[in-house]
């Protein structure tokens, strides 16, 4: 699977599966891809930011209460997916996260904060 992402000039994040492991990498010298094996509180508190600023710019058919509501699951849904995968800025800070399980692209939000324009993603099937 690849995922091509419009705000971050020339990202790729792709991912491979072989022989039962996974792999992640991306293509631009200022983003970091990390796939996230110790899921701290602090992490999921910064996700859970980026999570919400990507869902208030994008969703807009959700109320204020419908958000707050949401809001309360998505620690255990970045807790629980097997691949929590993040691509980090320059700075070290989350730019944006995917969760995959079962070779299934389960959650995807980009921070509203790098977008310049609309927000795009390409997605490649690649072994999954």
């Amino acid at each position: 699977m690849k995922i091509q992402c419009s705000h971050i000039p020339r990202l790729m994040i792709e991912c491979k599966i072989q022989n039962g492991k996974t792999k992640f990498t991306g293509d631009n010298d200022n983003v970091k891809i990390i796939e996230v094996t110790s899921r701290t509180p602090d992490l999921i508190d910064r996700l859970l930011t980026v999570w919400e600023d990507s869902v208030r710019a994008t969703h807009l058919f959700l109320s204020d209460n419908e958000i707050k509501r949401i809001k309360e699951y998505v620690p255990q849904a970045l807790s629980g997916v097997a691949h929590l995968v993040i691509a980090e800025d320059e700075n070290g800070c989350a730019a944006a996260f995917m969760g995959i399980e079962d070779g299934m692209l389960e959650m995807l939000f980009l921070s509203p904060n790098l977008l310049q324009g609309r927000i795009y993603c390409t997605f490649v099937p690649n072994n999954i």
